[in-house]
């Protein structure tokens, strides 16, 4: 239940507050859209206590900010919030090898009289590690590749390569690594640092780039290939809400 879910988070960060009290925490504070007394006490507490959010995050109605451990129970006190860590996602995946598009029949429509028209096919949005730019393997059908990590260690592209394997599993269009539909075009959206790990919030922004630019890239399908750190419940958990 939401109940348990919130109970579990909550003593995730608690574990947290009392062992190191004086640790800044990463979190992302949610606000009930119907519980408006909430939204104008916790601007109160912003104001107050002197915290900028370090993002904005309109999707699933909430902010991520950096506090103080100490300060958790002070925002828990506060109705119509929702908290929860801003916790690692960590890159999922599996491995094949080429026979496997002919297993799933996949490769007869590679080419030929009912391959699909490229005009016809969407775009596949990859939220991962990044996209290798100029391979071959995709030609001149990576349309954007845009950065949303806030972690220091990543590299431009993909510095994990996750994202570019996942990629080329959906589209890759090399001789002998051909993808389910190489007709397709990608759209790199990089939140997994070189270790293989993001924020969540930083995959909540990635959603939030795909539903304002999905008409613009002709965007119809998009990729999470990622796991959570932490315990979740669709109806609480805010990378869930945002997917």
């Amino acid at each position: 239940s939401g109940a348990m879910y919130r109970a579990i988070t909550w003593q995730v960060l608690e574990r947290g507050a009392k062992t190191n009290p004086n640790t800044m925490v990463s979190v992302i504070v949610q606000t009930d859209e119907t519980f408006d007394p909430g939204q104008r006490k916790f601007l109160q507490f912003l104001k107050k206590s002197d915290i900028s959010p370090t993002r904005q995050l309109d999707l699933v109605n909430g902010v991520a900010m950096t506090v103080p451990a100490k300060w958790l129970k002070k925002l828990d006190d506060l109705k119509g919030l929702t908290i929860t860590p801003d916790a690692p996602v960590h890159v999922d995946g599996y491995s094949s090898n080429q026979l496997w598009p002919y297993a799933v029949g996949l490769a007869n429509r590679w080419s030929g009289w009912n391959a699909p028209a490229p005009a016809s096919v969407p775009t596949i949005a990859v939220v991962d590690s990044g996209i290798e730019p100029g391979r071959g393997d995709f030609g001149n059908r990576l349309l954007a590749q845009v950065n949303f990590s806030t972690l220091p260690d990543n590299s431009a592209g993909d510095g994990r390569g996750h994202g570019t394997f996942v990629a080329g599993i959906a589209a890759g269009g090399a001789d002998g690594y051909t993808g389910g539909t190489p007709q397709a075009k990608l759209v790199s959206l990089d939140v997994m640092d070189d270790h293989g790990v993001a924020r969540t919030s930083d995959v909540i922004a990635a959603c939030q780039w795909i539903l304002a630019n999905k008409d613009k890239y002709n965007i119809r399908i998009a990729n999470f290939s990622l796991h959570s750190a932490n315990p979740s419940n669709f109806i609480r958990d805010p990378l869930d809400r945002a997917v």
